[in-house]
Formats: C-alpha cells, sequence, structure tokens
C-alpha cells in the first residue's frame, strides 16, 4: 500500500496558479513542469490565454442596491408617469376646449357690441 500523496497534474497545477489558490511547492513543481520542455510551456500559455478570455473586464461588480433604494426608484418613476398622464390630460382638454372658448368669446363680443339701442 503506497502512503504518498498523489502528485497533482499538471493541468491542476496550472489552474490552481490561475485561480491564485497555490502553495510554494505547488509553484516550484510548475515552474519545473513549464521549463522541461518548450510543449509544456506552450500549453500553459494557451491555458492562460483561455482562462484570461473568462475573466471579466468590467472590474468590481457593484454591490445590489437595498430594498429602500428600489423602492424609492420605483415610486419616482411612478411618479415621473403620473405627471407625464396628467400633463397629456391637460393639454388634451386644452386641445377640446379651446375652440369653443374662442367660439363663445366670439358670440359674446358680437352680442355685447350688438347691445339694443346701439345704432351704426
Amino acid at each position: 500500500m503506497d502512503n504518498r500523496e498523489q502528485q497533482p497534474t499538471p493541468e491542476e497545477l496550472i489552474v490552481d496558479h490561475l485561480q491564485k489558490g497555490q502553495c510554494d511547492l505547488d509553484a516550484k513543481q510548475l515552474e519545473h513542469w513549464r521549463s522541461e520542455s518548450p510543449e509544456n510551456e506552450q500549453q500553459f500559455n494557451e491555458l492562460e490565454q483561455i482562462w484570461a478570455l473568462d475573466e471579466p473586464d468590467a472590474g468590481p461588480v457593484p454591490a445590489a442596491p437595498s430594498a429602500k433604494d428600489i423602492v424609492a426608484i420605483a415610486a419616482s418613476r411612478d411618479a415621473d408617469q403620473l405627471a407625464a398622464k396628467r400633463s397629456a390630460r391637460v393639454r388634451d382638454a386644452r386641445r377640446r376646449w379651446v375652440p369653443w372658448a374662442l367660439a363663445a368669446a366670439a358670440i359674446l363680443s358680437a352680442v355685447v357690441l350688438r347691445l339694443p339701442g346701439d345704432t351704426f
């Protein structure tokens, strides 16, 4: 029975290195493996490039907003939408009533100008 610990594979050493979770002994084993042949170095470089493709470029992820912030944002959006609807209703009412108000003003003006007893 073999009581010795099983040696990690080169791939395991590379992944540990890329995850920044490598101990000094593993780092030395990886360096030794890389220096054994140009093919090993090429395999390491290829895996390192593939690993880099998966890393986010945007930097750290911002913290999630609190429930209070979400409610405040939703309330402000609701208030903005409500104000826009009110504004549209007022604008529509003006469009409907302005012609009638002008017609009524014209009629009143004509009546006032044509009061009985006035002759032109």
